[in-house]
């Protein structure tokens, strides 16, 4: 059968490659697409230091990394920023109530003494 090939034949090779061609690239453009919409949503200052990171020669996995210690030290820090002084002075009415934790331990410290 194939060892009489016409034109017929190749047509029909030449035409299931091409729909196959096309059927790959359009799985990838959409594959594509789907991924940069679903990459992580950055801040002002974490492109900047995204774009200095890859400007050092390093690679983009390095560089995420980077991002996520920069993020895991904010997020670690930001408990005690409600107890950091305000500009214009520390005041009390600024402090969030105590939690029933913190009262506890402030029942249980020692009085001043006696004068």
């Amino acid at each position: 059968m194939f060892w009489r090939a016409t034109w017929q034949v190749f047509l029909a090779g030449a035409l299931s490659g091409a729909v196959l061609t096309a059927g790959t690239g359009a799985v990838f453009v959409w594959w594509k697409s789907a991924a940069q919409q679903s990459a992580p949503q950055r801040s002002a200052e974490e492109e900047t230091v995204y774009d200095a990171c890859l400007a050092q020669g390093r690679n983009t996995a390095s560089c995420d990394a980077l991002l996520r210690i920069l993020r895991a030290s904010r997020n670690a820090a930001r408990p005690w920023e409600k107890y950091a002084p305000q500009p214009h002075g520390p005041s009390v009415d600024d402090l969030p109530p105590l939690t029933p934790q913190e009262r506890e331990q402030w029942e249980r410290l020692p009085s001043p003494p006696a004068k």
